[in-house]
């Protein structure tokens, strides 16, 4: 049975004001049935709650059991577009921003030396240049440059960032340091 939406709106009580409806009810119905709650409790509301409107109980069941049946679909279907257009973005970013990308890619993975190997071996056959560590041109981060990426201080092991931050403070007041006693 194909209801309106308005009557379905209609017989819980919906305002527009909770979250986004579908979503919500769906997210709710999945969770009911998994805990084996009875069907009718959405939104504080029982079979009681939706007879005492004008819709007859038999109609508010068989919207319901068309809902509880699409929920089980939709929800994991919802999650499988979210995860979609995310690799579709992070594809599109990847493929016009590659350097950008590949930095930031590098940058968010600092803590894992296996992972930040692992990047820059693919950066090297994207054809992306790694830039080294300078004291005049490095930062925390991974940081994009016309020439490539330059390579993040953080990464260097034993260096923390309190010393890095105030390397860059230092480097921004009083301009390159010109040799190892300026530094």
């Amino acid at each position: 049975m194909d209801m309106d939406p308005m009557t379905i709106k209609g017989v819980w009580g919906f305002n527009g004001t909770e979250r986004p409806g579908a979503v919500y009810l769906a997210a709710v119905m999945a969770a009911h049935a998994q805990k084996g709650l009875p069907a009718f409790s959405i939104y504080g509301h029982d079979v009681q709650d939706i007879t005492d409107t004008s819709v007859p109980a038999d109609v508010a069941e068989s919207i319901y059991d068309e809902i509880y049946d699409f929920a089980n679909y939709a929800f994991n279907k919802a999650h499988a577009v979210c995860y979609a257009v995310v690799a579709y973005q992070t594809a599109w970013f990847k493929l016009h921003h590659p350097r950008e990308y590949m930095a930031a890619l590098l940058t968010s993975v600092l803590d894992s030396a296996e992972k930040v190997s692992e990047y820059i071996n693919e950066c090297r056959d994207m054809g992306i240049a790694l830039l080294p560590p300078d004291v005049n041109r490095s930062r925390d981060s991974f940081t994009v440059e016309p020439e490539g990426i330059r390579f993040g201080l953080v990464a260097i092991k034993n260096i923390g960032r309190g010393f890095i931050q105030a390397v860059v403070r230092e480097r921004e007041r009083g301009g390159d340091f010109t040799g190892f006693q300026d530094f």
